[in-house]
C-alpha cells in the first residue's frame, strides 16, 4: 500500500503542467457564497503572484490563436470572469494591472445599470443570510407555492455551506429547491419570485451585496490595457432549455450589446451555468463568436477539435501555496 501511495504522490507532483483556463466570478467576501462565487481579494493577488511565477499567462486571443496553431505552452494559462460584477472593475482589475495579468470578463448584457444582485446572489442573501422568517406564495410560471422559512440563526453555518453539499439546515434546503425551481424560469419569472421573497422579508434589493456593473463600468474595464470583454447571453438563462427563437436572442442580443458598448469586436462566449448542446454551439458560431467557454472542468488539448466549447476551471477561494498545489493537479488525466 505504502508504495502504491508514493507511485500516486510521485505520479502527481512530477506530472507536468497542462494549459488552463481560469475561470473566476466574484473578487470578494459575501456574507454567504453556496455556490463558491468569490475569492477574497487577498487570495486573489495571492493567486496571480503564484500565476505569474508558475505559467505562461496568455489573453483568451492569444491562447486560442495559438491552440489552432498548435504552439500553445504547456504551462499555458488564460484568466477569466463571468457574468460582469462591478468587483471586478473595483477589486480584481487593479490586481490584474500590477501583475500584468490579462483577462477577459463574460458580460451577462440584461444585468447592466441594475441597482440589486444578481438573482442567485439575492436569493442566497434572503434565505441563507437574514434571520427573519419569510412566509409567502410565489409563481415561478408553473404553478403557485407556498415558501415558508422560520427565524434563522444559522448563518455561520451556511457560511461554509456549499449548494452542492447535502443541507443541513431547513433554510439550506428551501434554497437549494426554490434555485433548482428558478435556475430555468424566465427572467421576468425569477424577478417576480426574488421580488416576493424580497417584500416577505422586509428588505430591500440594496441591503444584498454583489451588484451588476453599470455600462461606464464595463467600458472602463476595456479600456484598461489587456482587458478584455466577451458576450454571456442577455439574462443569463439556460440556453438548451429555450426555443430556438428565444435562444437566437439571447446570444445575438449579448453580442451587439457588447459590441456597442466597447466599440470592437467581440469574439469569444461563455455558456450561462455552462450549459450547451450542438445547437446552441452552432447558434453561437453562426453570430459570429470564433470560440466559446463552458464550465467543463478537463484539460485543454492543443489543437483541440471544438473551440465553441473550451473547458475551464472555476477557482476556489484560497490562499497562493493552495491554489500552487490545485494548478498542480486539476489536468492529471
Amino acid at each position: 500500500m505504502r508504495r502504491l501511495f508514493q507511485r500516486v504522490r510521485r505520479r502527481v507532483f512530477s506530472a507536468p503542467p497542462r494549459p488552463l483556463i481560469l475561470m473566476y466570478h466574484r473578487i470578494g467576501t459575501p456574507a454567504v457564497d453556496p455556490w463558491g462565487l468569490a475569492v477574497s481579494p487577498k487570495h486573489f493577488v495571492e493567486q496571480l503572484t503564484v500565476l505569474c511565477r508558475t505559467r505562461t499567462v496568455l489573453s483568451m486571443t492569444e491562447l486560442v490563436s495559438r491552440l489552432e496553431r498548435r504552439t500553445l505552452p504547456a504551462n499555458a494559462a488564460a484568466v477569466t470572469f463571468d457574468d460582469g460584477y462591478a468587483d471586478n472593475l473595483s477589486e480584481a482589475s487593479p490586481s490584474l494591472l500590477h501583475a500584468g495579468v490579462p483577462a477577459t470578463l463574460f458580460v451577462a448584457t440584461g444585468f447592466l445599470d441594475r441597482t440589486c444582485p444578481y438573482w442567485w446572489d439575492e436569493l442566497a442573501t434572503l434565505i441563507l443570510a437574514e434571520t427573519v422568517p419569510i412566509t409567502c406564495d410565489v409563481d415561478d410560471g408553473r404553478q403557485t407555492w407556498g415558501v415558508s422559512v422560520g427565524a434563522g440563526d444559522d448563518r455561520e453555518v451556511s457560511r461554509s455551506w456549499r449548494a452542492w453539499q447535502e443541507p443541513t439546515t431547513e433554510r439550506q434546503r428551501v434554497y437549494n429547491e426554490m434555485y433548482g425551481r428558478l435556475r430555468g424560469c424566465s427572467a421576468a419569472v425569477r424577478e417576480r419570485v426574488v421580488a416576493s421573497l424580497r417584500r416577505a422579508a422586509g428588505v430591500s434589493a440594496s441591503a444584498c451585496d454583489g451588484r451588476p456593473m453599470t455600462t461606464a463600468e464595463l467600458i472602463a474595464w476595456s479600456a484598461r490595457s489587456g482587458l478584455d470583454v466577451g458576450a454571456h447571453t442577455n439574462t443569463h438563462p439556460v440556453l438548451p432549455v429555450l426555443d430556438p427563437a428565444e435562444c437566437e436572442v439571447e446570444i445575438e442580443e449579448s453580442k451587439r450589446v457588447c459590441e456597442q458598448l466597447v466599440n470592437r469586436s467581440v469574439a469569444g462566449f461563455a455558456y450561462p451555468h455552462g450549459a450547451h448542446n450542438e445547437h446552441v454551439r452552432r447558434i453561437v458560431a453562426q453570430n459570429g463568436f470564433a470560440w466559446a467557454c463552458t464550465t467543463e472542468a478537463r484539460a485543454l488539448e492543443s489543437g483541440c477539435s471544438d473551440l465553441h466549447a473550451l473547458p475551464r476551471h472555476a477557482v476556489a477561494d484560497c490562499d497562493g501555496p493552495a491554489f500552487e498545489r490545485w494548478m498542480g493537479t486539476v489536468c492529471i488525466d
